[in-house]
């Protein structure tokens, strides 16, 4: 704990890994299993408790809660989960960061973030928003798309598709199953709006035949 600053109120536990140049404040609580990296700056009332490790130059603010368990009821207590956080992200006052809920699972947040206010983190996504947001976009587009350059619509879209889902799973921001129930949702939501639409068009038709039915029967044109 070379040249760091530790109010005399807070409490570190003597396993725990505390960089050069850490500042911990007020009424904090550092557990046993936890690595906090140097020139990290950890604020008042903050509890990092479980296995976390916090990388190098992080700002952690009032009141912030790392490592507790997930907000999920099947989760065990015995399951070894953890969180991992990068370099210079800035956590501000009263976030919370869970850890994983699967067993073996991490909460990973990565370099250079910036986690507003009361902002809540944990491995649990399903499913995954930019892969459900990709997916139905390209969707639409081939739905709207003129049927002579459909096929190719949906080619580009398929692949932006699985560019984007390769891009959260190489980042580690979502498990598999989040990104295929990300496509399965997107498809689902895609298929409904088809069938209203299919629905609409078809009253339509109904009430046009309908309005021009009395109209020929009286001879009109």
């Amino acid at each position: 704990m070379t040249d760091t600053k530790i109010h005399p109120t807070a409490i570190v536990d003597p396993n725990a890994k505390v960089g050069a140049h850490v500042e911990i404040g007020p009424f904090s609580i550092i557990g046993p299993h936890v690595t906090i990296g140097e020139k990290t700056i950890v604020q008042s009332h903050v509890v990092i408790e479980a296995e976390v490790a916090i990388g190098r130059g992080n700002f952690i603010g009032h009141g912030a809660i790392v490592g507790a368990p997930p907000q999920d009821v099947s989760f065990s207590p015995e399951r070894k989960t953890k969180v991992e956080i990068g370099n210079n992200n800035v956590i501000r006052e009263y976030c919370t960061i869970h850890r994983g809920s699967p067993d073996g699972s991490a909460t990973k947040i990565g370099d250079r973030n910036f986690l507003m206010t009361g902002a809540h983190v944990d491995a649990a996504s399903w499913p995954s928003g930019h892969a459900t947001a990709a997916m139905t976009m390209a969707l639409c587009a081939a739905v709207v798309a003129p049927p002579r350059r459909r096929a190719l619509v949906l080619a580009v879209g398929g692949a932006f598709s699985i560019a984007v889902a390769c891009s959260v799973l190489v980042r580690e921001w979502h498990l598999p199953s989040d990104v295929l129930g990300a496509f399965c949702v997107a498809g689902a939501w895609s298929l409904l709006g088809i069938a209203a639409a299919t629905t609409l068009d078809r009253r339509r038709v109904r009430e046009r035949s309908s309005r021009r039915a009395p109209a020929l029967a009286l001879g009109g044109p």
